[in-house]
């Protein structure tokens, strides 16, 4: 008994067979049996981000070692496979910075100075062999105590139905998203959700 084609655990974990074995008698006499096959698992798939990128505010009075934000990831494979362990990779204020390997929360560990920004790239791991990974950016802006933003955003239009034909190309612009916010000058855009259409959709986080 040989495989035809590759097999895909993520796909289908087992295959359950009946072999059938017969004779040349006449009538012919058969037997039958069930073979299992267990489609083991391998390191073939790396740890993915809900995001490639984040952006968050914290104010100038946060804590040391309390945590300001959880980044996660997920791995479809499974046991060492499939089990994730985080660490900063490297970006700016790296220093000023701790991450849970485990859990994926992240602390500050030194004071941050006021209206400064902290870019950081996370690295996502997976325990198999080889290992395989893939980072994600954080961007960390710490506000004034008095910048606290006390309204949300005001998006000037919601629930847009756009039309775009088949033969547009990649970079064509799909709309225009208006935005105002009493509180700031500086809005980030980025796409939330879970959508099919994410993948296809690039949308300027400052624009």
């Amino acid at each position: 008994m040989t495989t035809e084609r590759k097999l895909d655990r993520e796909n289908q974990v087992e295959h359950i067979l009946e072999v059938r074995i017969s004779d040349n008698g006449f009538p012919s006499l058969y037997s039958t049996t069930r073979v299992v096959v267990s489609v083991k698992d391998i390191n073939d798939n790396s740890p993915q981000f809900e995001q490639r990128f984040y952006k968050i505010q914290i104010p100038s009075t946060s804590d040391i070692n309390v945590p300001i934000f959880q980044i996660l990831a997920t791995d479809i494979d499974i046991g060492e496979n499939g089990r994730i362990s985080y660490n900063i990779k490297s970006g700016k204020g790296k220093n000023k910075f701790r991450i849970d390997a485990d859990t994926g929360l992240i602390y500050a560990t030194k004071p941050l100075e006021m209206e400064s920004e902290y870019e950081l790239i996370i690295k996502a791991e997976d325990h198999g062999s080889p290992k395989k990974s893939q980072t994600a950016r954080l961007n960390v802006l710490v506000i004034p105590i008095l910048e606290q933003s006390k309204a949300p955003p005001s998006i000037k239009t919601t629930n847009s139905l756009v039309e775009v034909t088949e033969s547009d190309k990649a970079g064509f612009l799909v709309t225009l998203i208006q935005a105002s916010d009493e509180d700031s000058e500086h809005l980030w855009y980025n796409i939330s959700g879970k959508y099919e259409m994410v993948t296809f959709i690039y949308i300027q986080d400052i624009s």
